[in-house]
């Protein structure tokens, strides 16, 4: 799915074979916490905005909805192989028939 992705999310099914034979090494595990290491950065940002403004259960379900629900689809979108803002598909299924680069 471009938009939201389906697959391998939170590891789901990672033991899983990627085609018959071939199995998910330990890159995988890796890019995880690489990942979550960026949408740990992300939610952590704010605290210091909000340092002493808030109280900090509404800081955690901030950061609870931050790295689950919204991180991960906005990086679908871009990293993922077929993510409908990705630099890395055909610029036929891209929007405005451009795709996004970070950097």
């Amino acid at each position: 799915n471009g938009f939201i992705g389906g697959d391998n999310f939170a590891l789901v099914d990672v033991h899983k074979t990627i085609a018959p034979g071939v199995y998910y090494d330990g890159s995988t595990y890796a890019f995880f916490m690489f990942q979550f290491a960026f949408a740990a950065t992300a939610s952590t940002i704010v605290s210091g905005a909000v340092a002493e403004r808030c109280r900090v259960v509404a800081y955690f379900v901030y950061s609870f909805c931050l790295t689950v629900f919204i991180y991960p689809v906005v990086v679908h979108w871009v990293w993922s192989d077929y993510g409908w803002a990705s630099a890395f598909v055909s610029s036929d299924s891209l929007l405005f028939k451009v795709g996004v680069i970070d950097f």
